[in-house]
């Protein structure tokens, strides 16, 4: 399928979400050179001309939430657009959250005439009046049709910017443009709103001045900066504490965006080749859990409403022409009697009463049976042959609605599964960009590697010790990594090679993360953590100075064992150690020699993974200056945290 358009915002509660949109959606088809005719009443499928139609859509709940959705479809150049509105008052009552959801995608006809060689939408319309008729934010982030200008003579500005790149609920990008030196900013925003315009929508944009340039980057990581005259867009959670983030927060530079230009023209495949790498986000992100559910009772609705439609119990009369039975009633004769024999006195029977004269059909009941007749068999006559027949239909009837049901059940359970390889797909495209983060940031390590050894093999040529340079590793040297957690834990609890490492945490948190580690690999890299960490309290244990885990791992010295300082934190973020929920689960055991009550906040911590769902951390206490050891309070699944 072609790259299409998503785009959804948080409106306004003081705005009637509900009216807004089929205002704009209304104007929007009243635009269209193919609509017949823009108007609609009620719910229902409306033709809107000849190769086009809409569909509409309403839901209200108990709640006060109010769902809306306008689709129309139209064929045009051999292909199929649909575009599809939805709006959504009250997704969250406490909050009284409106949402505004815009899909657009084209399909190929099949059998159609070739389409044209651009199938990728353009920013609609609908979008566009949309955002200039209210005001749409995502998380702290407002989405606007214009980039908006920072000042860095306005502190809060900049602040308030910081926020909203570190803002953990929001769903879409941030597009900041760093400040050209000496250049106008408002020039400057207008070439950004250019450069961005095929992105309306799919993003928040941000403009800073020179001052608020210095100002944001002094807050940032060095990973996170925004360059000079170019633009970086910060994907949704994004964590500065993190220096392996920043790779996933992609940059265009100012040499690209100059190479670019035709004249003083942004050259379209500029234009388009922002917006692709925006909307390939937009389109492949996981909906909000409101959008979603709004989707799922909409859909469920639409198809409820195609099986009323196709009532398999509904008979009308039959086509003209046909014939109708017609057919008197008879009563059937009775059985002949024996021919009569002499008889005496005790075989004569006894006289029978005589039987009572039927009673008179009731008029009211007998016109009732006419008027069934002639609905379902299309003749009012009252005949055996025609009460026979009612009977079949009847009996017709009962066993389609049983299969209907029937139906409708499999139907449900099959949506259900729907729904859940939705969600599974969901948590798995956000495994596999976590993954694609962790192989980058290893291939890095790995490439630095190659060259270190490369250049110190060179060194020990130079100093004619080529047979070191190219000898085997000993077997004593290399690293024998457990095969999974079960082996992490089980050297943990004899000691093996980790003397200085005492584990204090609870074993069913690791053995937890066994069925998402089948290879073993979370578990390899949580061992090279421990050895760090036991090589360290080593190296202090033998009178070493050094200044903690932090600055050994930045300059680990020779002999001993390392892990990537860009995977290890000192300490929480102050949100975390502020929130008492996050700071009670980080608060962990270790034995009363160390601490009086037997538990202390253990900030620190080894990042083993980046996967959201899962990102295993070892959490641990130094206690190298008291008993000289390092206690690990906790091996598993990240804590909460922002990004939970």
């Amino acid at each position: 399928m072609p790259l299409g358009y998503r785009g959804i915002f948080e409106i306004d509660a003081a705005t009637d979400v509900i009216h807004l949109a089929a205002q704009e959606f209304r104007s929007w088809l009243r635009s269209q050179p193919w609509a017949d005719t823009s108007d609609w009443e009620g719910v229902g499928h409306f033709p809107t001309g000849p190769d086009s139609a809409l569909t509409v859509l309403e839901h209200s709940a108990d709640e006060g939430r109010r769902l809306l959705r306008l689709r129309s479809t139209s064929r045009n150049n051999g292909l199929q657009w649909t575009t599809t509105l939805t709006a959504v008052a009250g997704a969250r009552k406490s909050a009284g959250t409106n949402l505004v959801w815009i899909d657009v995608r084209s399909d190929e006809l099949p059998g159609g005439a070739a389409p044209p060689a651009r199938k990728t939408a353009s920013v609609p319309r609908l979008a566009r009046h949309i955002l200039e008729s209210a005001i749409a934010r995502d998380g702290l982030a407002e989405i606007a049709a214009q980039p908006q200008i920072v000042r860095g003579t306005v502190p809060l500005e900049v602040e308030r910017l910081f926020d909203v790149i570190t803002d953990g609920t929001r769903h879409i990008g941030v597009v900041v443009a760093g400040a050209v030196p000496g250049a106008s900013v408002e020039r400057w925003r207008d070439t950004v709103a250019k450069l961005l315009r095929e992105s309306v929508g799919l993003h928040a944009g941000y403009v800073l001045d020179e001052a608020a340039f210095e100002a944001l980057n002094a807050r940032l990581p060095e990973g996170h900066r925004v360059p000079v005259a170019g633009l970086r867009t910060f994907l949704p959670g994004v964590n500065p504490d993190d220096p392996l983030d920043g790779r996933r927060h992609r940059v265009l530079s100012s040499q690209a965006i100059n190479a670019g230009f035709d004249g003083r023209r942004v050259s379209q495949r500029l234009q388009w080749a922002l917006g692709h790498a925006v909307r390939a986000h937009a389109m492949e992100r996981a909906l909000p859990r409101d959008i979603r559910r709004a989707d799922r009772i909409l859909n469920a609705l639409e198809t409820d409403t195609v099986l009323a439609s196709l009532d398999v119990t509904e008979r009308g009369p039959l086509p003209a022409g046909q014939p109708q039975p017609t057919a008197a009633a008879r009563v059937p004769a009775p059985a002949p009697e024996d021919q009569p024999g002499p008889r005496t006195d005790e075989t004569r029977p006894a006289p029978a009463a005589a039987p009572e004269p039927p009673s008179a059909p009731d008029p009211d009941h007998l016109a009732a049976l006419r008027g069934l007749l002639t609905e379902v068999l299309g003749t009012g006559d009252v005949t055996a042959e025609a009460v026979g027949e009612l009977r079949q239909v009847v009996r017709s009837a009962r066993t389609a609605e049983l299969r209907a049901t029937k139906l409708r059940e499999q139907l449900e359970e099959m949506r259900q599964q729907v729904y859940e390889l939705q969600d599974e797909r969901e948590a798995l495209k956000k495994e596999v960009e976590d993954a694609q983060t962790d192989h980058a940031a290893a291939e890095e390590e790995l490439r630095a590697a190659h060259d270190r050894v490369r250049w110190l093999r060179q060194q020990l040529i130079e100093l004619k010790a080529a047979d070191t340079a190219w000898s085997p590793v000993p077997d004593a040297e290399r690293t024998i990594a457990p095969a999974s957690f079960d082996d992490v834990l089980l050297f943990l609890e004899k000691g093996q090679d980790l003397p200085h490492i005492r584990f204090t945490g609870d074993p069913q948190a690791t053995l937890d993360l066994l069925p998402r580690d089948p290879l073993g690999t979370w578990a390899a890299k949580a061992w090279e953590a421990l050895l760090a960490l036991n090589d360290y309290a080593d190296y202090r244990a033998n009178g070493n100075p050094c200044e903690g885990v932090h600055a050994y791992l930045k300059q680990t010295p020779a002999g001993r064992r390392g892990y990537s300082a860009n995977r290890h934190a000192a300490t929480e973020s102050q949100t975390v150690q502020s929130n008492s929920k996050w700071h009670r689960q980080r608060t962990l055991p270790v034995p009363e020699e160390v601490v009086a009550g037997g538990r202390v906040f253990m900030g620190a911590h080894f990042k083993i993974s980046s996967s959201n769902t899962v990102s295993p951390r070892i959490h641990y206490y130094d206690d190298t200056a008291g008993t000289g050891r390092i206690y690990v309070g906790y091996l598993g699944r990240h804590l909460e945290n922002t990004q939970s």
